[in-house]
């Protein structure tokens, strides 16, 4: 079955949706300090929605490479684009299933935070506008917040929130964009 990108972008918003709910529900009742306590704490709910959120993207992420021009460095860009997506989605697995005390969860972290940096530099490569720099501030600025929160052992929900907030926005953006 073929999905068209604006079907297959809907079910990954929905599928994102559950997790969302449970991350700002848990978060308001508990006062969890990051969002990895909330997604540990709910494996089961998290990894199926993550799961049929994991296979639209792959299914999106494909079209769009598959639309993307044949020849030279936008080829490429647009396969490390999808190689970030892959290695994003492998780090979400990896963290919800890692407790979030053990060494390894942290690992996953920090590569699926470099997943979406990737993401973005490689589409700020090809679109070259000033939505992509911002995004790339807010982003750099959030794991600036991240670290030095992280480092106090202070709550870095909000760090968290604003750096896949952003990064949702930029996806549909460049959905709204036309693909990149």
């Amino acid at each position: 079955m073929n999905m068209d990108s604006n079907s297959l972008l809907a079910v990954m918003l929905a599928s994102y949706a559950i997790p969302i709910w449970i991350v700002w529900h848990n978060y308001r009742m508990s006062k969890s300090t990051s969002i990895s306590q909330i997604i540990c704490r709910n494996q089961t709910i998290v990894i199926a929605s993550m799961a049929v959120m994991a296979a639209a993207t792959c299914a999106y992420e494909y079209q769009r490479a598959n639309c993307a021009p044949r020849e030279g460095a936008h080829l490429h860009l647009h396969n490390g684009g999808f190689a970030c997506i892959v290695l994003l989605l492998f780090c979400i697995f990896s963290l919800v299933s890692i407790d979030e005390t053990h060494f390894a969860h942290h690992v996953f972290a920090v590569l699926g935070f470099g997943a979406i940096i990737g993401f973005t530099c490689v589409h700020a490569i090809l679109l070259q506008t000033p939505v992509c720099a911002a995004v790339a501030a807010v982003q750099f600025a959030a794991c600036a917040h991240i670290v030095h929160r992280h480092g106090s052992n202070g709550d870095i929900f909000w760090g968290e929130v604003a750096f896949i907030g952003v990064f949702a926005l930029f996806y549909l953006h460049l959905h709204c964009w036309g693909w990149g």
